[in-house]
């Protein structure tokens, strides 16, 4: 299925992330044993504040050594989507319906991102034979999970897909025109309906 773009934001810009909506991160980082990419979810309120969920590593110099843990930073926290010089792209994978129901929703996709599996709150995880713990198959657990419970339209396998790949052509755009890094450049992007 197609992908399109919504918005590209460059640094000079202030941008704005659409209300109550829920987008899979992919954040450049320098390809090793764990992928190519930091993957995280992130929700928004009515206002269109943020909140970011992943797994971290206590160790990001060395992640096979480190533990990883759940963490979540909301509205005032130390993450913002403005000022990270890493953010490829915001996946779109949903919009949660407005009105007097947007809390309990809210509520709902958080206690999902809290409870997904990861080694240092003692679930595991059910990953294939060539699979090891990290950011990535914490965000497309979730993803699945958000998916089974009607949050969103794309199953994991999909956003696996799909987000690598508008991460990879943006990044690739990006060098194209000579830029190494994107520095605060991001694209927020969804499936085409056709």
């Amino acid at each position: 299925m197609p992908l399109e773009t919504i918005t590209e934001f460059s640094p000079e810009q202030e941008p704005t992330l659409g209300p109550g909506r829920i987008y899979v991160a992919l954040h450049d980082r320098k390809k090793d044993e764990f992928g190519e990419f930091h993957w995280a979810i992130v929700t928004t309120t009515p206002g269109g504040m943020p909140t970011y969920y992943h797994a971290s590593n206590t160790n990001a110099a060395d992640p096979a050594n480190g533990t990883w843990s759940f963490e979540r930073r909301g509205v005032g926290d130390t993450w913002d989507f403005r000022r990270t010089r890493s953010l490829l792209v915001l996946y779109e994978l949903g919009t949660l319906p407005r009105g007097p129901g947007f809390s309990k929703n809210f509520a709902q996709i958080d206690a999902i991102c809290r409870d997904a599996p990861t080694p240092s709150n003692g679930r595991n995880l059910t990953l294939r034979e060539d699979q090891r713990f990290s950011c990535q198959t914490w965000t497309l657990d979730v993803v699945e999970r958000l998916f089974l419970a009607g949050y969103t339209t794309m199953d994991a396998e999909g956003v696996e897909e799909f987000g690598s790949e508008a991460a990879r052509a943006y990044r690739e755009e990006l060098e194209d025109a000579g830029n190494s890094h994107q520095n605060g450049r991001f694209r927020i992007v969804k499936q085409k309906h056709e």
